[in-house]
């Protein structure tokens, strides 16, 4: 009997195992098909995004709606795609509806498009050319410094022909005020513009009568999408034969000129430009070289005591990547650069350029950071530095490239003001 019973039990416990065996078989096949749609459908994803994100899908297909890819698409998606587009059709898009338009000038999609390696949102340097009255372009690739002709839509007042020989511009967050002035007949008129060079939007801005400027600051609110100009200028008694120097300040919000409502040293400053960065403008007092910071929210300014960094040597402060720097530097090409850390400056660059030129520059004019590249012009003569490898830049300039106005950093921008 105990034998049958354990032939009956050994026959349970191997059905027991068949069915278990089954069971796991089955579930590994369908584990497997689960696998396999996986790897189909990542596969589909992966070139969904491949054929989105190609500049050939990108040039060819109909400008997309924000309603269309943000349900279809998840927003980091949609933000790649849109970074990965050409500025041509950022334009185009931008256009679109006051959504698009939103998004596209928005201040964390502008700071990620600034960071990409697309061509037309790297750093550059724009500058005046007398004799060929237009606005030129340099930029840097690897270790070539390249120069053109820039697209900038602005009035006629900006270009230099014979009657006009001096002008200004000031960055803010990619867009530059401009200042020109027309001399005919011993008369001066003034011009103040606010253009974007990379869409081409310009508006000029009411003159202020019976006065021309010294020099000016700007400041654009990339939030509010307003701007504030600060200038010093010289108004003009007939009556009396004085000149009067002071301060006075535009502001988009009111479309109107007024002074600053805390006051400003009248005949604090030189001729020389002033430097914006984020709200605060920055320029040099004229007799004991302190450094002035205006904050254009507040309408205050303080002084950042800086005499002792400035003694024996030519100097100029300039806008270094949203940082303030003040570049030394003499005929033999002996540079320094110095960079505001907590109001205080400190070396970062020291440069013998002549050790690696032929030849002495007997009038440097003109200096410019952007980037790892520093510009140096007189003479008629461009060079070309790289701050990392320590060497000179090979140019594509011509020597000889004529008369040159103002340089100014210039960081490429969608962002539109709403003063009209």
């Amino acid at each position: 009997m105990k034998s049958k019973l354990s032939v009956k039990e050994k026959n349970m416990e191997s059905k027991r195992l068949s069915m278990k065996m089954k069971w796991v078989k089955q579930w590994q096949e369908k584990n497997m098909k689960s696998k396999k749609v996986k790897q189909r459908l990542s596969m589909k994803r992966k070139t969904v995004k491949k054929r989105l994100l190609s500049p050939a899908s990108l040039s060819a297909c109909p400008l997309p709606t924000m309603g269309s890819l943000s349900d279809i698409l998840p927003g980091d998606l949609v933000e790649k795609i849109l970074l990965s587009y050409p500025l041509k059709r950022l334009l185009r898009l931008k256009s679109v509806s006051k959504s698009w338009d939103q998004l596209l000038t928005s201040p964390d999609f502008m700071k990620l498009r600034s960071l990409s390696f697309l061509p037309d949102s790297q750093p550059r340097v724009l500058y005046l050319d007398y004799w060929k009255n237009k606005v030129m372009f340099l930029y840097g690739v690897k270790d070539w410094l390249f120069h053109g002709i820039s697209k900038l839509r602005a009035p006629r007042s900006l270009h230099f022909g014979d009657s006009t020989r001096w002008g200004l511009m000031v960055a803010s967050h990619g867009i530059l005020c401009c200042l020109s002035r027309l001399i005919i007949d011993k008369r001066r008129w003034d011009y103040f513009y606010v253009v974007n060079p990379t869409t081409g939007r310009q508006n000029s801005i009411t003159d202020f009568p019976g006065a021309f400027a010294h020099h000016f600051g700007f400041y654009f609110d990339p939030i509010l999408h307003n701007f504030k100009i600060l200038a010093q200028v010289e108004v003009m008694h007939q009556s009396t034969e004085v000149n009067d120097i002071m301060y006075v300040m535009f502001d988009s919000s009111t479309g109107q000129w007024r002074r600053p409502q805390n006051s400003i040293p009248d005949r604090s400053c030189t001729s020389a430009p002033m430097v914006s960065i984020e709200n605060t403008c920055y320029y040099m007092y004229k007799d004991n070289q302190n450094l002035v910071a205006f904050n254009m929210d507040r309408e205050e300014g303080e002084i950042i005591f800086v005499q002792e960094l400035l003694r024996g040597s030519d100097f100029r402060i300039l806008e270094w990547d949203g940082r303030l720097a003040l570049l030394q530097s003499t005929n033999v090409l002996d540079v320094k650069v110095w960079v505001l850390i907590d109001k205080k400056f400190s070396q970062v660059i020291h440069v013998d350029m002549h050790k690696l030129c032929s030849y002495v520059l007997r009038n440097i004019q003109h200096c410019c950071l952007f980037g790892k590249t520093l510009i140096i012009y007189g003479d008629g003569r461009f060079e070309g530095y790289n701050i990392m490898s320590g060497q000179l830049i090979s140019s594509s300039v011509d020597i000889q490239v004529g008369n040159c106005g103002y340089f100014i950093a210039y960081n490429p921008t969608l962002y539109s003001w709403n003063y009209s």
